[in-house]
């Protein structure tokens, strides 16, 4: 045994431990056997972070083992980490913002992991949404989002919403929350959509709910007719619609736009013209999930109902070209 434990020492340290017992050392050789054993053992039962094999950084504890902690956030020798789930692999954390397991997380003193109340918080200037756990922030990929009642934007992947700014013509606000830019009509849409949808619908469900909403509730009256291919009608008719629950089909169509746009939907207006006499006309487009550009007809719906009293009852939501019961003229 004696022989063995000699064997893992050092070739000085071996030396000076065989020396014949009648050459007794002399102090600088008894200093430098008794320097390397200290050695030896420090190195043998220290402790510290240090870069393995693998590439991967651990802890090691006294005599070389890695020392095991709880998966998770952690602050070692004055330094925030992240514990994979082996309990022994660490991630350095560095102040501010970090992606830990796919999640952005955000450090605020480089010791702790910051938490906050689940929802909407705004940090050095940019808005992120904390999930449930409190400290994790919700990546999404690029794209708009229903969330509640309010829409907002991430307009590349990652955890950062959009704030003053405008992604595929839809305008957000400094809060977030997507905008027309007119307070008033913003009110009157969430006032309609509030009569006519409820919290257990689904997006798809609330549009439709929007769409039968100005059929069912508007009235035609006579107003301006605006050039084809035009698009700054929209929100003086839709507000217009919407105040007084009359107007022609370019009212109709510009108040199921603002409902739709509030509802999550990039919608678009077109005017152009309809039927064997192209007459001017006015309807709404919205890119759907499926990659199909849909068009969306309330005026001319409501009006077919109107005027056949229920005899003649088409189907103008949702239609593509090809489906639609009218040749439409799209404004070149």
């Amino acid at each position: 045994m004696k022989h063995k434990w000699m064997m893992g020492l050092c070739v000085v340290c071996a030396a000076a431990l065989a020396m014949p017992a009648a050459a007794a050392p002399g102090p600088a050789q008894f200093a430098q056997s008794e320097n390397c054993l200290s050695g030896l053992f420090e190195a043998l039962q220290g402790s510290g972070f240090v870069t393995a094999e693998d590439g991967q950084v651990r802890y090691r504890s006294g005599w070389g083992d890695w020392q095991r902690f709880e998966p998770g956030f952690v602050t070692v020798e004055g330094q925030l980490y992240h514990v994979e789930a082996d309990g022994v692999t660490f991630t350095r954390l560095p102040l501010g913002l970090s992606v830990v397991d796919g999640s952005v997380c955000y450090s605020s003193d480089g010791l702790s992991i910051r938490t906050f109340a689940p929802g909407f918080v705004t940090l050095d200037g940019r808005l992120y949404r904390v999930a449930a756990d409190g400290y994790s922030f919700e990546c999404r990929t690029a794209g708009v989002y229903l969330l509640g009642d309010e829409v907002y934007c991430v307009p590349a992947d990652g955890a950062e919403f959009l704030t003053n700014g405008v992604y595929n013509g839809l305008q957000f606000g400094p809060d977030g929350r997507y905008t027309s830019g007119n307070a008033q009509l913003d009110g009157l849409v969430r006032q309609a959509l509030d009569a006519c949808c409820d919290p257990s619908m689904t997006q798809e469900e609330k549009l439709r709910a929007a769409y039968l909403y100005l059929r069912d509730n508007g009235r035609y009256l006579a107003r301006s007719h605006y050039p084809r291919g035009s698009v700054d009608w929209a929100m003086a008719e839709g507000q217009f619609f919407l105040e007084n629950h009359r107007g022609n089909c370019y009212g109709f169509a510009g108040a199921f736009l603002y409902m739709a746009r509030q509802l999550g939907y990039q919608a678009y207006p077109v005017s152009g013209g309809v039927g064997y006499d192209d007459r001017d006309h006015a309807w709404v487009m919205i890119p759907w999930w499926n990659g199909t550009t849909y068009m969306f007809d309330v005026e001319l719906e409501y009006a077919y109902r109107y005027r056949y009293a229920n005899r003649r009852l088409l189907n103008l939501y949702q239609m593509t070209p090809a489906t639609a019961p009218f040749v439409y003229t799209f404004p070149q």
